[in-house]
């Protein structure tokens, strides 16, 4: 449920139209803002898959949070296309990967590679 609840956050976020664009506190800060956006919501969907899956290989649920999360990313950019003042751009969606990728990394390390 908190996977849920946190994807229909990021859609209603991303469906409001921005008027503050450009601004930020240091450069690339939306870059930053992804990739934390995306490594809660990644690591949200690393305890799904391990609570629901226990038996699988912790490698391979690793790897599916980082996809799941990514697609979304990718399907959320898509969304925002169509949102006034808001644009699709593919560095968002490699912020949301690296953020994905690096909460998938320091679970796995914290949980080990082996099943169960």
């Amino acid at each position: 449920m908190p996977v849920l609840l946190y994807a229909a956050l990021i859609f209603f976020l991303s469906s409001q139209s921005l008027d503050f664009v450009g601004e930020g506190p240091f450069p690339q800060w939306d870059k930053v803002a992804h990739a934390t956006e995306y490594g809660l919501f990644c690591f949200l969907i690393l305890r799904a898959l391990g609570g629901t899956f226990p038996d699988t290989l912790k490698l391979t649920i690793a790897i599916s949070a980082v996809l799941i999360a990514v697609a979304y990313g990718a399907s959320d950019e898509f969304h925002q296309s169509f949102v006034p003042s808001r644009d699709s751009d593919f560095f968002d969606v490699m912020a949301d990967g690296g953020g994905a990728s690096l909460i998938s990394a320091i679970w796995l390390f914290w949980n080990g590679k082996k099943s169960g």
